[in-house]
């Protein structure tokens, strides 16, 4: 199966990459689309090895059309794909937050059309996204999304567009809160007296150890914490604070309504 990348930044070149780890695609299915003055050309010819082309391959067909740009430059590049692909139906699957299949459709009537809301995470292959897909897409299209995000981590359909905002909070921008809170435990550390370098070692450690904790536990996330959490030690002399009053509840529900406004606002 052929699939032509129309940009391939971080995201994209993650998803090309763990597309080649999963040994369903060869270097010769996949395809990049990248300006001459694209910083992310030197990556994607040496590292990826893919085909890569400066504007659409006239007289190329593919399988699927992916759409790793950016949302604010969709309606300026679009236009161009729409010219280029008339007489073909390719599927169309799109990883921009906030623009949704009714905006595609402008510019592809009729199309297939599948919208993937990954993370960044791909890049260690374990990511998590998640799809829908208009009624034009077929059974074997929908295996292709599959096979394209099989490497990249956790991957699951949706039934409702509108859930895809909720997403976008939820693991599109999340592993940014997680890094911002590491980021924060190493700075106070700092502050309280710790070198620089071993307070953002230490905190970077106990970030990667939890989350590789999690993945190889059966335990909820309630149990793990409790583990941690002798009664009236330090950590929960510290857990009262960020609970007090619901304060971290309350902060992270402020947060998640202006990532998915932000989403919403994206898609007009």
């Amino acid at each position: 199966m052929k699939v032509l990348f129309v940009g391939c930044g971080n995201m994209g070149s993650a998803i090309a990459r763990s597309m080649l780890h999963s040994e369903l695609f060869t270097k010769d299915d996949i395809s990049v689309i990248l300006p001459e003055d694209s910083p992310h050309r030197e990556l994607v010819a040496s590292e990826l090895g893919v085909k890569l082309f400066n504007q659409y391959p006239v007289g190329h067909k593919f399988d699927a059309i992916l759409l790793a740009i950016k949302p604010q430059a969709m309606k300026e590049v679009l236009p161009i794909y729409q010219n280029a692909l008339l007489g073909q139906k390719p599927l169309i699957i799109s990883i921009a937050a906030g623009k949704s299949i009714a905006f595609l459709q402008k510019f592809f009537s009729g199309y297939p059309i599948v919208r993937v809301m990954p993370n960044i995470n791909i890049i260690a292959e374990r990511g998590a996204a998640a799809a829908v897909a208009n009624k034009e897409v077929s059974k074997e299209q929908l295996e292709l999304v599959e096979k394209i995000f099989s490497k990249s981590g956790f991957f699951t359909w949706l039934e409702e567009e509108g859930l895809i905002d909720v997403v976008v909070a939820t693991s599109g921008s999340s592993p940014a809160y997680y890094f911002l809170f590491t980021e924060l435990l190493a700075q106070i550390a700092a502050e309280q007296g710790l070198p620089k370098d071993i307070a953002l070692r230490l905190a970077e450690e106990s970030f990667i150890g939890s989350a590789f904790t999690k993945a190889n536990s059966p335990l909820q996330l309630a149990q793990l914490r409790a583990m941690v959490t002798s009664e009236k030690g330090t950590t929960q002399a510290a857990l009262e604070k960020f609970t007090n009053d619901g304060a971290l509840y309350k902060v992270i529900k402020t947060a998640f309504a202006a990532a998915i406004k932000r989403s919403q606002e994206l898609s007009e």
